[in-house]
């Protein structure tokens, strides 16, 4: 597991690409000169805590006024990966059950025959879906 310095250093690289992809030249120009103030005044007094605070809150407003399309690569890259996994919480016997693979026409199981028959001959009578 890297040191904290290091994560430090890792995020501040980030923060100045990200300030660099500011569309306004004098905002990013002084959104970039305050990211590398603000990392040596603190990380010269050794005040890893702050900074880290100060870094991730940095990080968050950057990512809510830079449009995403003009975000670098590393900043799109470093974004958690999840493999298509949705998780689906389901009821069932008075408990709350996670299922992994849930379909969404899993409802099919559940319905009575009967009445899924008679929908059926309901909406062929309404002509549902039928253009004459």
């Amino acid at each position: 597991m890297p040191s904290k310095g290091i994560e430090l250093l890792q995020t501040y690289r980030i923060l100045c690409k990200l300030a660099k992809a500011i569309p306004s030249p004098a905002i990013r120009e002084e959104t970039w000169r305050e990211i590398r103030q603000i990392y040596r005044d603190l990380y010269k007094r050794n005040q890893l805590e702050q900074l880290e605070e100060w870094s991730q809150s940095k990080l968050f407003w950057l990512k809510c006024t830079i449009p995403k399309q003009l975000w670098p690569r590393c900043v799109v890259d470093s974004s958690p990966k999840i493999d298509n996994v949705s998780k689906t919480f389901v009821f069932r016997n008075g408990k709350l059950e996670e299922t992994m693979n849930s379909s969404p026409y899993e409802y099919k199981r559940t319905v009575d025959p009967d009445d899924l028959r008679r929908h059926h001959e309901l909406l062929r009578r309404m002509r549902f879906g039928k253009v004459e």
